[in-house]
């Protein structure tokens, strides 16, 4: 959080968030420049509380939310982000058309890659799901191992 928060004032404004935007792409050895529609729908990605700033206590609850949730957090969690997502396209609340074809092209490969149709993503679909996201950042050809499962599989299953 300190990284991005230049200012020091406890919240990530917008031109602050241009560098988690780029950071988070160099990650990927991709160059961005964010446009402004983007800057503004990562903020209200970011903005979990919908307070209209970017807090570290936003910043943590996303950590939390995607890194160490339990089953039963995601359930609720999921639960919630279905409300938030009814109660958004009621409002009309709409992503700029970039951010909502990402969105979908997740929900389509995560459809595809959970062939069991559990909700969960097990050790035996994992190597679909890394050869796809690869695929999207443009590296073609990958072929994961059986320790590249593994890795992720320790990473991403918070439960055992």
């Amino acid at each position: 959080f300190d990284t991005y928060d230049r200012d020091r004032d406890g919240i990530i404004d917008n031109v602050e968030i241009v560098s988690m935007i780029v950071d988070a792409y160099r990650t990927f050895n991709k160059q961005y420049n964010p446009s402004r529609s983007d800057i503004d729908s990562y903020q209200k990605v970011c903005d979990l509380n919908r307070d209209g700033r970017v807090t570290f206590q936003d910043i943590e609850d996303i950590c939390v939310k995607y890194l160490v949730a339990s089953p039963l957090t995601m359930i609720t969690q999921q639960e919630k982000t279905t409300k938030r997502v009814e109660k958004s396209k009621k409002a009309g609340v709409k992503y700029n058309p970039e951010v909502e074809s990402r969105l979908e092209l997740a929900r389509r490969l995560f459809k595809m890659i959970d062939k069991d149709g559990s909700g969960w993503i097990d050790s035996g679909e994992v190597p679909e799901l890394l050869i796809g996201t690869y695929k999207q950042i443009g590296i073609s050809g990958y072929s994961p191992t059986k320790q590249d499962v593994e890795v992720w599989m320790a990473m991403a299953d918070t439960d055992g």
